[in-house]
């Protein structure tokens, strides 16, 4: 029987099918909720600026095209197990099927608040399938819970990152809209309303939304000028981040994540790892890495035979509890079926004999036939085994490929993403390219199999060299309309026999029905794997894999590993998943700065290295804005007070350092000690508070310093110090050494100016003052306002031919005291306009522990 949703799902269909029926005649296109328009013939097809899309958004298009088809093809059914007001999810009963083939069957769905699942199953067992059910609410899920699916990167559009990022905040984007429009209205109604609209906004932070997406942002590696960028420039692996960003700039009750490390530099997958692991709400993460499911998950769901089997811990803690109950089941079953057969044999020797005899066999044919009606232990039975093949391609002499001082760019007004290349390969290479996003790691794919013509330079090849290059969107550009074996016989022609293809398909792990159904009803690995075939029996010498392990389950990887180790010619790799490269990789090539370098050293030890350097950008903290308001009021109460207890100049600079000390807050840095919050005894703050000794874990002081208008380039505290005294002394000594670099530069030039007074001969007071040209041009601006006061005056005294008195002197230094104590005010005001501004885009309060 459909559930409601379905019921409701289906009304919409109907009333959508007869609107479009009504408005046929005066509507020739399709148009979506981007105001794009496609065209039936998918000719002269524009996107919403009536300019032609480009080939990219298309696929997208396409691609969402098909999701939806693909939710029109299940039926899903299900029942709310759970209170409606539960923070927790529980569906009971659940079933759901995909064009008539059971996906799960009769099963319980239960995500409780806090946990971090891990979903883990065969390609094409029905994982993406569920989290699209859950995502769409295609089952009874409580109201209050809000969802957010991620499938894919954003797609290519006219927008910036940072207003893609701001655009999923729809409620901020309602109630300004509503108040845009109550603004209007002048009767008293309207005003109402309009009053609970702002205090919803201010509730929401909504004056603060540029500045929390722009911290996202900048958190998963954007520049401010990255911000600014359409999204049609980005790279797939940029556009990913750009989709993260919004989850979490939304923060779901329920955030559903299908491959999100797919495209993602180790950066990003480090980075990832760390903002997912401390997840407070419910998260369900689809993925291939066990590294990232080790470091992110607190629970595995396993999908197998159409049920969700639920484990406690981590990908390694799954893999070593099912062993056990694996080992366990066999056991169970051996022994139930050596009884049976043991009983069996009783009954049918002694069933006819004697009286006793009789009844005794006749005890254990009851005693049988409750075992069966009890239910008797499944026998475990294996996964069926992949296995990938690449045929012999034979040999051909070295070199296969030189590339000889080749340098690239795209056009010529863009930076050249490599310049002087020389390197070479051949048939025994096994080379896996590593490098963040956005290297041209894709882009030296592309020139090796001459893709791309090098800007300068030349790439040559052996004549006979042929070459399969796989990327990481094949399979979105397969055929959907058509089988596997359709494909395959269309593109290699010389194969008659159906059953010999079938062959050549069933090694790659599909089966008999997956093989002849139409392409779109196969999940992306099961589309993968298409893709693979299709290039192992274009017979190559040479694989360029990139990205290949997108959408594959874990024993399809290790089936890609086997095969590549096999195959008798050369691979280049582009990969983020560092078990392939450790299987496959002989050499590892860093892409990064325009050159192509070999790292010596394993793969592990480079993954570390790219740990260490994310891990220390993480280590960088931001205060939080109530933190900064709380300072914000205080600076303001201190410098009211300031100008109304010291209307001296003298007295206000005096008075200034006294304040600056106790404050920790100079003309050049400020100094905020933030107390660390009790969050649990995992908490890294504590832990840190516990290694520095401190007497009171909950007091513990953590230090952050900032210079003005130069936020970017803290004060940082050495590592080696780990001594709470020891690195308050640092700190003041570098505060102190900053707070006088005025009075320096005063008390200098001073001194210069005695010297000047002592001197009675021309050619030595010239020398003096030229001594002080030199010092002033190597100070900074705010210095040389001061300086430029004493070279100015002697210049006078000297073409007057008049002696710098000492009184003169003395003028000179009290006044320019009290000019630096007006400086010192206004610097102070403007870091309060900063702080009270809330550019947290430009305020980076970095962790100097």
């Amino acid at each position: 029987m459909p559930s409601d949703n379905k019921k409701r799902r289906d009304a919409k269909k109907k009333e959508a099918a007869k609107s479009k029926h009504v408005n046929k005649k005066d509507d020739s296109k399709n148009l979506d909720d981007e105001g794009d328009s496609i065209e039936t013939n998918n000719k002269n097809v524009t996107n919403g600026n009536r300019l032609p899309i480009t080939e990219e958004e298309e696929l997208v298009k396409k691609l969402e095209h098909d999701m939806e088809l693909n939710a029109q093809a299940r039926s899903c059914t299900g029942v709310l197990g759970i209170h409606p007001r539960s923070r927790d999810i529980k569906i009971d009963n659940f079933s759901v099927t995909f064009h008539g083939v059971e996906i799960l069957t009769d099963t319980k769905a239960e995500l409780n608040c806090g946990r971090r699942y891990g979903l883990i199953g065969a390609n094409g067992c029905g994982k993406s399938t569920f989290l699209s059910v859950l995502g769409r609410r295609e089952v009874p899920v409580q109201d209050q819970i809000d969802i957010y699916y991620l499938t894919r990167e954003i797609p290519p559009s006219e927008k910036t990152a940072l207003e893609a990022v701001l655009d999923v905040d729809q409620e901020r984007i309602r109630l300004e809209a509503m108040a845009e429009e109550l603004i209007q209205c002048s009767d008293d109604q309207s005003q109402e309303q309009l009053m609970d609209i702002y205090e919803r906004l201010d509730d929401i932070d909504a004056d603060k939304a540029t500045a929390k997406a722009s911290y996202i942002l900048k958190g998963l590696g954007f520049t401010n000028e990255m911000q600014s960028k359409k999204c049609k420039d980005f790279s797939g692996g940029w556009r990913m981040r750009i989709a993260l960003a919004r989850a979490l700039y939304v923060k779901p009750h329920l955030l559903l994540l299908d491959e999100p490390t797919n495209h993602l530099d180790l950066d990003a997958c480090v980075w990832l790892e760390e903002e997912l692991k401390t997840y407070k709400r419910i998260l369900v993460i689809i993925s291939h890495s066990q590294d990232f499911l080790n470091g992110v998950c607190t629970n595995i769901i396993h999908l197998e035979q159409k049920k969700l089997q639920y484990y406690t811990g981590n990908y390694d803690a799954f893999v070593k509890t099912r062993l056990e109950l694996l080992e366990n089941q066999m056991k169970r079953y051996n022994w139930e079926q050596a009884q049976i057969a043991h009983m069996k044999d009783y009954i049918a020797r002694f069933g006819h004999g004697s009286a006793k005899l009789a009844r005794q066999a006749q005890s254990k044919e009851k005693t049988l036939g409750k075992m069966v009606a009890a239910g008797l232990t499944e026998r475990v039975t294996n996964e069926r085994n992949v296995q990938f093949y690449f045929p012999s391609c034979g040999k051909i002499p070295p070199p296969v490929i030189m590339v000889q001082n080749v340098s690239f760019r795209y056009t010529d007004t863009t930076p050249y993403i490599y310049k002087n290349l020389d390197f070479g390969i051949d048939l025994d290479s096994r080379v896996a390219l590593v490098g963040p996003n956005g290297a041209g790691k894709s882009t030296l794919l592309k020139l090796i199999c001459n893709e791309l013509i090098p800007t300068d330079g030349l790439v040559r090849m052996h004549s006979h060299l042929k070459i399969a290059r796989y990327h990481q969107h094949m399979h979105e550009q397969l055929d959907l309309d058509i089988s596997a074996l359709e494909y395959m016989m269309k593109s290699f022609p010389d194969v008659k026999e159906k059953e010999e293809m079938r062959k050549i398909i069933g090694r790659y792990g599909l089966t008999g029905r997956q093989q002849i159904c139409p392409i779109r009803q196969l999940s992306d690995g099961q589309r993968c794997r298409v893709v693979f075939a299709w290039l192992a029996w274009q017979v190559p010498h040479l694989l360029l894999l990139d990205e290949p392990t997108n959408h594959l389950d874990m024993e399809t990887i290790d089936a890609l590993a086997d095969a590549v180790n096999e195959f008798e010619g050369g691979m280049v790799l582009v990969s983020h998943d560092f078990r392939l490269i450790s299987q496959v990789a002989e050499e590892i090539w860093v892409c990064e700065k325009g050159t192509v370098t070999k790292w010596e050293g394993s793969i592990q030890d480079y993954k570390e290295y790219l740990r260490e350097k994310v891990l220390k950008e993480n280590n960088k903290n931001t205060v939080s804005y109530h933190t900064l308001k709380k300072v914000v009021s205080k600076f303001k109460a201190i410098l009211v007070k300031f100008d109304e207890t010291y209307p001296s100049n003298v007295d206000k600079d005096k008075q200034y350092k006294q304040l600056a000390a106790e404050l920790r807050f100079s003309n050049d840095v400020f100094l905020a000690e933030i107390n660390v919050p009790d969050q649990g005894e995992k908490s890294e703050e504590r832990l840190l508070a516990e290694k520095l000794k401190a007497d009171n874990v909950e007091e513990m002081p953590f230090l952050y310093l900032f210079k003005q208008d130069d936020f970017d380039n803290p004060i940082m505290i050495p590592k080696d110090l780990n001594d709470p005294s020891m690195i308050r002394n640092y700190v003041r000594s570098q505060v102190s050494g900053v707070r006088f670099q005025l009075e320096s530069c005063i008390e200098s030039f001073d001194l210069l100016a005695n010297e000047f007074v002592q001197k009675s001969n021309d050619n030595d007071r010239k020398s003096i003052l030229n001594e002080a040209k030199k010092s002033m041009e190597k100070l900074d601006e705010n210095d040389k306002q001061f300086a430029k006061v004493y070279v100015k005056v002697m210049e006078r005294m000297l073409e007057r031919g008049e002696l710098f008195l000492q009184s003169e002197r003395e003028r000179v230094k009290n006044m320019l005291k009290g000019k630096l104590s007006d400086i010192k005010k206004k610097q102070f005001q403007t870091k309060l306009n900063i702080l009270e501004n809330f550019q947290i885009e430009q305020i980076h309060l970095k962790d100097e522990l």
